[in-house]
């Protein structure tokens, strides 16, 4: 809906506009995750929130594998990509998140339990 209204005005074509939606559909999963997380949030939307539910671990996976969703969608659209940077590389969002958030053993044992490629 917020699309529509905003294209209004922008006239972005059709199917950039499918991109730039499933792309923010996706950043505000992320966000929802990642703020219960700090904020220690007991209910999300009626419900149990994902960290509570599955624990950090998994739930930084989730984000990890939510943000390379996005960077696939865009990779996709062959536009550039918003964290493609020199310095953090783009699919290390969600682990600087952690890492900012979490205990120090807790980020380690998240990252070792990476599956190594």
């Amino acid at each position: 809906m917020w699309s529509k209204i905003i294209n209004f005005w922008l006239k972005v074509p059709e199917d950039k506009m499918k991109i730039i939606d499933q792309v923010f559909e996706y950043f505000c999963d992320a966000t929802f995750m990642i703020d219960d997380i700090i904020d220690q949030g007991l209910v999300r939307r009626g419900q149990e929130p994902p960290y509570l539910k599955y624990g950090y671990p998994s739930t930084v996976a989730c984000l990890e594998y939510v943000h390379y969703k996005m960077i696939e969608s865009e990779e996709a659209a062959g536009e550039l990509l918003y964290a493609d940077d020199l310095t953090e590389g783009k699919y290390t969002f969600a682990t600087v998140y952690a890492i900012d958030i979490l205990k120090d053993q807790e980020v380690y044992e998240i990252l070792m339990s990476k599956p190594r490629y």
